[in-house]
């Protein structure tokens, strides 16, 4: 089939990325794609659920963030979020540990009921992206396991992530439904957009921080696909950085660890909106305080309180986990 266009997607710890890319134009960088449940500066949706007790979903990206603080409060609700972390996770649930947050199953059903919310705006804001003459490409990691020259699906938490995302799409679609590499996808869109001109011989090496870990990758490109490849992680990425600046916030807002652990991803939340801004700051100003409204919704009530943090701030709160990252660079 000749294919009009193609749709690559990325599902990352942290955000959500969409993008088209028109088939008979290859020459073109891809585009982002954005969607009204998008953030319209970034081109990406947050991760994030907020749920009820019968697992509906009230809200999404951002948005979950942002109703947590405004909800009924006699309504149980839940805030889901990064569960892509956990896929893979079949040890005991620990609420405090990012990787053991949720249940392998129970991330693969949250990473469903997200995407399943994302088709249903393309299909009311972009029907024609869900015509049977597009394909879609879904990125993954390499240690999740590899598409097979047959087609078959080599590793178990690669197989049961690509059942999760057939289910998601009518059956018209299922054979324009792709799977990459993450590494493999990195480097054919360098290649696309003309910012790696040539592959050199011999391997390839990939350093990849993610939201939530940080692959290195070696590999061989061939005409064909990555080969041979090789590959070391750390369960080490940005949203440890979101961790230190929630912690830090925490500090000054005097919770206890009771508090702490009952407000732990909303404290994570404005501790990445800190993340994010500071490094915008820093390439204008390394010295002007970011500045924002922290609002944290409990049980009982709303605490509000404005925090101005700078980039040495976050230097010095950082440290620990900035040696460690070089640490398993190295």
């Amino acid at each position: 089939m000749n294919y009009r266009n193609y749709y690559g997607i990325d599902l990352g710890t942290t955000h959500w990325r969409f993008f088209q890319l028109n088939a008979s134009d290859k020459s073109q960088a891809p585009q982002p794609l954005s969607l009204t449940i998008c953030d319209p500066a970034r081109h990406c949706l947050s991760a994030a659920l907020l749920i009820d007790e019968g697992s509906k979903i009230l809200a999404c990206g951002e948005r979950a963030y942002e109703e947590i603080t405004h909800h009924d409060s006699s309504i149980s609700v839940n805030l889901l979020d990064a569960f892509k972390l956990c896929l893979g996770n079949n040890q005991t649930v620990v609420a405090s540990e990012p990787n053991r947050r949720y249940t392998h199953q129970k991330a693969l059903s949250y990473t469903g009921k997200l995407l399943s919310k994302v088709l249903e705006r393309l299909q009311e804001e972009k029907p024609n992206c869900l015509a049977t003459n597009n394909q879609f490409i879904f990125t993954h990691p390499v240690h999740w396991g590899k598409t097979k020259s047959n087609g078959e699906i080599e590793g178990e938490i690669l197989n049961d992530f690509v059942v999760t995302i057939r289910d998601c799409f009518p059956e018209r679609l299922q054979d324009n439904i792709h799977f990459v590499a993450e590494p493999e996808a990195a480097l054919i869109s360098l290649v696309q957009t003309k910012q790696l001109q040539e592959l050199a011989t011999g391997y390839t090496l990939i350093v990849d921080i993610g939201g939530g870990t940080t692959d290195l990758v070696a590999g061989q490109w061939t005409a064909e696909s990555l080969q041979d490849i090789r590959y070391f992680g750390a369960a080490y990425g940005g949203n440890h950085f979101d961790q230190v600046i929630a912690d830090s916030i925490a500090q000054r807002l005097n919770l206890d660890e009771s508090q702490q652990f009952s407000l732990d991803r909303q404290l994570r939340y404005y501790g990445r909106k800190f993340k994010e801004n500071l490094s915008q700051q820093a390439r204008i100003n390394s010295s002007q305080p970011v500045n924002l409204t922290v609002l944290l919704a409990s049980p009982t009530n709303v605490l509000r309180q404005a925090i101005s943090l700078t980039c040495a701030e976050f230097e010095q709160i950082a440290r620990e986990g900035k040696y460690y990252l070089q640490h398993s660079l190295l």
